[in-house]
């Protein structure tokens, strides 16, 4: 199957979300909330009503899929659905209410816990990104379409969050000599930064990242040709009984991922 009618649903959604930012985004309520982590994380009334409206649609057109996201929690019985749509509202809180670059609107679609396309929107350039698994990527940017074809070779940079922990940053970059650093808050976005070459390496620390931050990420890695593990080297799943990525999540493309997940697994604090 090509999911083309989920394709066209979800870039419908993403238009609706778009089309709620913009309409008055200056008025977003910021307040803290508890994640399943049981860490405080920020939140705004803009996460909330995106995450409903997508629900809304994309359940009124396929009432029988799943969805969750980060506003929104699974039913007892979810873990029994084959099909499942994972959205992320707003990945990049703080950039969002700080008004600057380093937030996007993320959707994914899995059957039977595999991602089958992945949409990445970097708002505040209106740049859009479409991973379909075996089929690559495709990029949308001023009403254009094109497919899009990973550079050969990455940057020597490290792709970072700049809220992430600076003890790991600096561990990392010295042992892997990428001194050099690209900075985004959004899991998508550096994802997408990956693909692009802008860097060789990413990661979420344990238990800090969900899997609707991870499955739109996944397409986007793989199909550029990277690597998306957890820091044991085993494959992430994208279980809506087990949101959390527990043991983090590292993706890599022109460097050896295996030694990446030695040198974590040589840092003197335990994760």
């Amino acid at each position: 199957m090509d999911f083309a009618a989920e394709i066209d649903l979800a870039l419908t959604a993403l238009t609706q979300a778009i089309d709620l930012i913009n309409r008055d985004k200056t008025s977003r309520q910021v307040d803290w909330k508890t994640n399943q982590a049981g860490a405080k994380e920020m939140v705004t009334d803009f996460d909330v009503r995106i995450n409903a409206c997508l629900d809304r649609l994309i359940s009124d057109i396929f009432p029988d899929d799943l969805v969750i996201g980060e506003e929104l929690r699974p039913a007892a019985a979810a873990k029994a659905r084959q099909r499942i749509w994972f959205i992320d509202p707003i990945d990049g809180t703080r950039s969002f209410v700080n008004d600057s670059r380093g937030y996007a609107i993320m959707l994914a679609f899995a059957v039977d816990g595999v991602p089958r396309f992945s949409i990445v929107h970097d708002v505040h350039p209106g740049k859009t990104v479409i991973a379909r698994k075996g089929h690559g990527l495709r990029i949308r940017l001023g009403g254009k379409a094109s497919r899009f074809e990973p550079p050969a070779q990455s940057k020597p940079h490290l792709i970072w969050n700049p809220y992430l922990d600076h003890a790991v940053k600096a561990f990392l970059s010295t042992h892997l000599r990428l001194p050099q650093l690209f900075e985004t808050e959004s899991t998508g976005l550096r994802a997408v930064a990956l693909a692009e070459g802008h860097g060789r390496l990413f990661l979420s620390l344990p238990r800090s990242s969900k899997i609707w931050d991870s499955a739109p990420a996944h397409l986007i890695i793989t199909e550029a040709g990277g690597q998306y593990t957890d820091f044991t080297g085993a494959p992430l799943t994208f279980r809506p009984d087990q949101p959390v990525n527990r043991k983090g999540a590292v993706a890599t493309r022109g460097i050896d991922h295996q030694r990446v997940l030695a040198l974590l697994n040589q840092y003197p604090d335990p994760f």
